[in-house]
């Protein structure tokens, strides 16, 4: 089992919990639509150079290591899409940063122009500790570090500053400051790993190689809570509210058919072609036909009716 499958882990598990939350609500929102796309990515970044892939891709494109260059672009679009995710939820500022998007570019561009300068001729499972003694990979590797950690510094100072102004945010994204913290650690012990590398001093990587592999599977996990918790922990809130909707629906809508018999007059209920995800407005249209039908013939409105939520609700529905 590599380093970097134990890294994934704690964000497939966010993407399992994730998932299961979109099957059951059908509905996202910005911050979960940029997470769920952030683990996806960080996922298959992380599994790509599994041998058993790197050497399939090999021998698909016939270019040795591409795997390895696939997986760095592929964190590097993850993490940036993390750093979107926080931001969204925490309602901070605008959601699109261009010049974040322009520098993302620049860097995966910079990343596959470094990479055709290693000489790699065979694939690799530990493609920086074979080739990292060249300094175009010393460069390729700490320049995909420095921009991982800077988005992700970025992205927890501004969740910072909204927990010191507003009540907002859940106190778990402490969780993701604190894996903020350790990625820009881990970028510092990677960059010095790289060019005491090239520069022969072996010593010093080995040295480092234990506080890297610690600080990376620490980063990995308290970034997924810190990111993930407070989704999953709304989430839970959307499925509760969401089966109470599903029971009242059922619950009403015979009473709608009895009330629209007994008025003379159908409305649109029954017409429109709801989608799953539109349970909450679904739920407001029918508590408000319920309540027309009634007072058109003359009847008292349903108490199941008047406990409705309001149209306000119908937020997330996206």
């Amino acid at each position: 089992m590599t380093l970097h499958f134990l890294g994934s882990i704690p964000v497939s598990v966010v993407l399992i919990l994730m998932t299961i939350r979109l099957v059951l609500l059908q509905t996202v929102s910005a911050s979960i639509g940029w997470l769920m796309a952030c683990c996806v990515s960080v996922v298959c970044g992380l599994g790509i150079n599994e041998p058993l892939i790197a050497e399939k891709l090999h021998a698909l494109t016939g270019v040795p290591n591409i795997a390895d260059v696939m997986g760095r672009c592929l964190m590097v679009c993850g993490l940036l899409a993390l750093a979107q995710s926080v931001e969204a939820a925490a309602d901070r500022g605008r959601l699109y940063h261009p010049i974040r998007f322009i520098a993302g570019g620049a860097v995966l561009l910079t990343l596959i122009v470094l990479f055709s300068f290693i000489d790699a001729p065979v694939t690799s499972r530990t493609f920086m500790q074979t080739y990292g003694d060249q300094l175009p990979a010393a460069l390729y590797n700490s320049i995909e570090m420095a921009y991982i950690a800077t988005v992700i510094a970025v992205a927890a100072w501004a969740i910072r500053l909204e927990l010191a102004t507003r009540r907002g945010p859940s106190p778990m994204y402490w969780a993701f400051i604190v894996g903020a913290f350790g990625l820009i650690i881990l970028a510092g012990i990677a960059t010095a790993m790289n060019f005491a590398h090239v520069a022969g001093a072996m010593a010093v990587n080995g040295t480092l190689a234990p506080f890297y592999v610690g600080t990376f599977l620490l980063s990995m996990i308290l970034l997924s809570v810190g990111s993930a918790w407070p989704a999953i922990t709304t989430g839970l809130s959307e499925v509760r509210e969401w089966h109470e909707a599903s029971r009242q629906i059922s619950d009403l809508e015979p009473v709608l058919r009895d009330l629209e018999q007994t008025a003379g007059r159908s409305g649109l209920y029954f017409e429109i072609p709801y989608l799953r995800g539109h349970w909450r407005r679904r739920r407001h249209r029918l508590v408000l036909e319920v309540e027309d039908r009634a007072r058109e013939a003359g009847l008292p409105v349903p108490i199941g009716a008047r406990a409705s939520a309001p149209e306000g609700s119908t937020k997330g529905e996206q």
